[in-house]
């Protein structure tokens, strides 16, 4: 589970979301990521994402995942 934040610029062109959630699964997929859920959330964090490694957890422990927050 990996809890994100908006950036100000994200807020900004929200409405380019989905495009930006469609591209981070691609990227995802051709690291071996695999996206499961991603929910909007309220409270600290913007959203939560659900992936899935090959490697269990480790690639995102190492920053491997932090491209996904924004």
């Amino acid at each position: 589970m990996i809890s994100m934040k908006f950036t100000d610029q994200g807020i900004r062109t929200i409405k380019d979301a989905p495009k930006r959630t469609q591209a981070a699964r691609e990227l995802a997929k051709k690291l071996g990521i695999e996206i499961k859920h991603i929910y909007l959330t309220a409270g600290e964090s913007d959203l939560v994402a659900f992936v899935e490694t090959a490697n269990g957890d480790q690639r995102c422990q190492n920053g491997t995942c932090a491209w996904l927050g924004g």
